[in-house]
């Protein structure tokens, strides 16, 4: 059985990643300006934090039509996929996951397509799109794979520092006098995100935020992964990389990735964290 896996753009995969394991990555739509761009087709990540501080009025974001994931699935399969698994960003956050069951459920009585909450956001969503590429490639079946990666996905937790909590703001997603508070006292917000459940934290400092993410890395110990991501911040992301470090196997080297626009767009250029994969 050739199970092909497809997730979205919010799963900020390496490129290397996508063509090793033949993953299919569904790009999102970025509005801003007036129009609309296919993330990471028609405006890259760079240009898009480049350009996010300058918009007069917030960006906002949208998930694929249905038609996109329809073309993908049928492609797939046209091209010799027996299944489907489709995995993607958790519905805590975005309707991206709907959207794909609406499409798959229009094809249930001709394609066997399984979707996938992963509960997750970026790398979150990007380590369990390659372990399902993983077990798939070692014989699995379709009705296997969930199952499995529910266990894992229990393992994964995404934290990251914010710069500042204007782009929560902006976007709605904290109040406009909880936003002022935390200019007026230097707050750097910490969020976190585990099987669905998102939380956020305070420090007072950005020096405190990463001791804080040192702090959270090191009770995690032994870990089994560690990504970096960032917002256009790599040099803090290698950084904290640096703090962290300090406790890890000496050979580690960890992927940096940016994070989609689709989530950048709402906490802003500066932030860095971390995914990881807890050993047990």
């Amino acid at each position: 059985m050739t199970i092909k896996i497809i997730t979205d753009s919010t799963s900020d995969l390496p490129e290397a990643v996508i063509k090793n394991f033949d993953i299919t990555v569904i790009p999102c739509y970025i509005n801003a300006g007036g129009k609309s761009y296919l993330d990471g087709v028609e405006m890259s990540r760079t240009e898009f934090y480049d350009r996010l501080p300058g918009w007069s009025e917030p960006p906002t974001t949208s998930a694929p039509s249905p038609g996109m994931f329809l073309e993908e699935y049928r492609k797939a399969f046209e091209n010799g996929a027996t299944g489907i698994f489709s995995i993607h960003i958790s519905d805590q956050l975005s309707n991206v996951v709907n959207v794909a069951r609406i499409a798959a459920e229009s094809l249930q009585d001709k394609y066997p397509i399984k979707v996938f909450d992963s509960g997750q956001l970026s790398m979150g969503i990007g380590l369990l799109a390659k372990a399902a590429a993983t077990l798939a490639h070692d014989g699995k079946v379709l009705e296997e794979l969930a199952p499995l990666l529910l266990e894992k996905a229990k393992r994964i937790y995404t934290y990251a520092a914010l710069d500042t909590l204007e782009f929560l703001r902006r976007s709605g997603r904290v109040s406009h006098i909880g936003a002022n508070l935390g200019s007026l006292l230097q707050i750097k917000p910490i969020i976190r995100m585990n099987l669905g459940k998102v939380g956020m934290e305070v420090q007072r400092t950005r020096k405190n935020a990463i001791k804080r993410l040192v702090q959270v890395a090191k009770s995690f110990n032994p870990l089994a992964q560690l990504t970096m991501v960032h917002t256009n911040s790599l040099e803090r992301a290698k950084e904290l990389f640096e703090e962290i470090s300090s406790f890890l196997p000496e050979d580690t080297q960890p992927d940096y990735t940016e994070v989609s626009p689709i989530i950048g767009s709402h906490i802003g250029p500066g932030a860095v964290g971390f995914v990881i994969e807890t050993s047990k």
